[in-house]
Protein backbone atom coordinates (compact mmCIF):
# COMPACT_ATOMS: atom_id res chain seq x y z
CA UNK A 1 0.00 0.00 0.00
CA UNK A 2 3.06 2.37 0.21
CA UNK A 3 4.52 2.13 -2.80
CA UNK A 4 1.19 2.76 -4.40
CA UNK A 5 1.21 6.13 -2.59
CA UNK A 6 4.75 6.78 -3.68
CA UNK A 7 4.01 6.22 -7.42
CA UNK A 8 0.98 8.32 -6.92
CA UNK A 9 3.23 10.82 -5.62
CA UNK A 10 5.99 10.85 -8.06
CA UNK A 11 3.25 10.64 -10.92
CA UNK A 12 2.07 13.90 -9.58
CA UNK A 13 5.50 15.90 -9.04
CA UNK A 14 5.93 15.29 -12.58
CA UNK A 15 3.18 16.87 -14.13
CA UNK A 16 3.74 19.49 -11.53
CA UNK A 17 7.05 20.03 -12.74
CA UNK A 18 6.51 19.24 -16.18
CA UNK A 19 3.14 22.05 -15.52
CA UNK A 20 5.44 24.62 -14.07
CA UNK A 21 7.87 24.29 -16.87
CA UNK A 22 5.98 24.66 -19.50
CA UNK A 23 4.47 27.75 -17.84
CA UNK A 24 8.02 29.28 -17.27
CA UNK A 25 8.48 28.85 -20.87
CA UNK A 26 5.26 30.48 -21.76
CA UNK A 27 6.45 33.35 -19.54
CA UNK A 28 9.60 33.63 -21.23
CA UNK A 29 8.00 33.84 -24.63
CA UNK A 30 5.56 36.49 -23.55
CA UNK A 31 7.92 38.63 -22.31
CA UNK A 32 10.29 38.21 -25.06
CA UNK A 33 7.62 39.36 -27.11
CA UNK A 34 6.67 41.83 -25.14
CA UNK A 35 9.93 43.68 -25.49
CA UNK A 36 10.51 43.29 -29.17
CA UNK A 37 7.82 44.52 -30.19
CA UNK A 38 5.99 46.48 -27.20
CA UNK A 39 8.10 49.61 -26.10
CA UNK A 40 7.60 52.14 -29.01
CA UNK A 41 3.99 51.09 -28.85
CA UNK A 42 2.94 51.49 -24.96
CA UNK A 43 4.85 54.73 -24.42
CA UNK A 44 2.28 56.87 -22.00
CA UNK A 45 2.04 59.69 -20.31
CA UNK A 46 5.32 61.10 -20.79
CA UNK A 47 6.04 60.93 -25.42
CA UNK A 48 7.55 64.14 -26.60
CA UNK A 49 8.23 65.89 -23.05
CA UNK A 50 11.83 65.29 -23.03
CA UNK A 51 13.75 65.64 -25.90
CA UNK A 52 17.65 65.50 -26.22
CA UNK A 53 19.04 69.34 -27.70
CA UNK A 54 22.82 68.26 -27.91
CA UNK A 55 26.10 66.24 -25.85
CA UNK A 56 29.67 66.90 -25.73
CA UNK A 57 31.74 64.64 -24.66
CA UNK A 58 34.55 64.94 -22.34
CA UNK A 59 36.54 61.88 -22.14
CA UNK A 60 34.46 59.30 -19.57
CA UNK A 61 32.03 62.41 -18.58
CA UNK A 62 29.56 64.42 -21.00
CA UNK A 63 27.66 67.45 -21.03
CA UNK A 64 23.94 67.02 -22.18
CA UNK A 65 21.21 69.76 -23.20
CA UNK A 66 18.05 68.39 -22.60
CA UNK A 67 14.40 69.76 -23.11
CA UNK A 68 12.05 69.07 -20.62
CA UNK A 69 8.75 70.75 -21.32
CA UNK A 70 9.28 74.50 -20.85
CA UNK A 71 12.74 74.36 -20.00
CA UNK A 72 16.31 73.56 -20.87
CA UNK A 73 18.65 71.76 -18.48
CA UNK A 74 22.72 71.54 -18.93
CA UNK A 75 23.83 68.42 -17.18
CA UNK A 76 27.30 67.39 -16.90
CA UNK A 77 27.59 63.59 -16.33
CA UNK A 78 30.06 61.65 -15.05
CA UNK A 79 30.64 57.91 -13.63
CA UNK A 80 29.72 58.58 -10.35
CA UNK A 81 27.96 62.18 -10.29
CA UNK A 82 25.75 64.48 -12.77
CA UNK A 83 25.33 67.66 -11.87
CA UNK A 84 23.24 70.60 -12.99
CA UNK A 85 24.90 73.20 -14.62
CA UNK A 86 22.22 75.44 -15.64
CA UNK A 87 18.57 75.84 -16.02
CA UNK A 88 16.54 78.31 -18.88
CA UNK A 89 13.38 78.73 -19.86
CA UNK A 90 12.27 77.55 -23.33
CA UNK A 91 12.23 81.29 -24.45
CA UNK A 92 15.78 82.12 -22.76
CA UNK A 93 17.32 79.74 -24.68
CA UNK A 94 15.78 80.42 -27.58
CA UNK A 95 16.89 83.72 -27.92
CA UNK A 96 20.76 82.46 -26.57
CA UNK A 97 20.59 79.82 -29.85
CA UNK A 98 19.70 83.49 -32.16
CA UNK A 99 22.46 85.33 -31.03
CA UNK A 100 25.15 82.85 -31.41
CA UNK A 101 27.08 83.37 -34.86
CA UNK A 102 26.08 80.86 -37.76
CA UNK A 103 29.03 78.58 -37.70
CA UNK A 104 28.89 77.73 -33.72
CA UNK A 105 25.48 77.15 -33.66
CA UNK A 106 25.22 74.10 -35.02
CA UNK A 107 24.71 71.69 -32.11
CA UNK A 108 24.38 68.01 -32.55
CA UNK A 109 20.80 66.00 -32.10
CA UNK A 110 20.50 62.86 -30.19
CA UNK A 111 22.28 60.94 -33.44
CA UNK A 112 25.12 63.04 -33.54
CA UNK A 113 23.54 64.57 -36.79
CA UNK A 114 23.90 68.87 -37.09
CA UNK A 115 20.74 70.56 -37.24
Amino acid sequence: MFAADVDAFDATLSTYIAKMALSLLLLLFLGFLAIKYLPGRLRVGAQGKVKLVGTLSLGRDAVYVVQTGPEVIALFVSRTNSTVMGRWSLEEWRDFESTLPQENATIADSRGNPR
